[in-house]
């Protein structure tokens, strides 16, 4: 499926719709590889990790731009330390 990029060549957020209408019944989320740490890219996959309620596969790059330095990332409703 095409996505709209942004001017650094990684998934614009502009996308966020029609990923959520696309994912259809899958029993589980990924973030493919080398979506980059771009700021939008990640406001991107932030709110997407927040909204889709299956586990998610998640790269470095995501967890990086999820976590930030500090390690942690907050699923809805729990706190997980890496």
């Amino acid at each position: 499926m095409p996505q709209e990029e942004t001017a650094a060549g990684s998934i614009a957020f502009k996308n966020k719709r029609g990923l959520l209408k696309a994912r259809g019944k899958s029993g589980y989320g990924r973030h493919r590889p080398g979506l980059s740490l771009q700021e939008e890219t990640v406001k991107l996959v932030k709110e997407l990790a927040t909204i889709i309620k299956v586990p998610l596969l998640i790269d470095g790059d995501g967890l990086t731009g999820n976590c930030g330095k500090s390690g942690n990332i907050t699923p809805p409703g729990k706190q997980q330390q890496f």
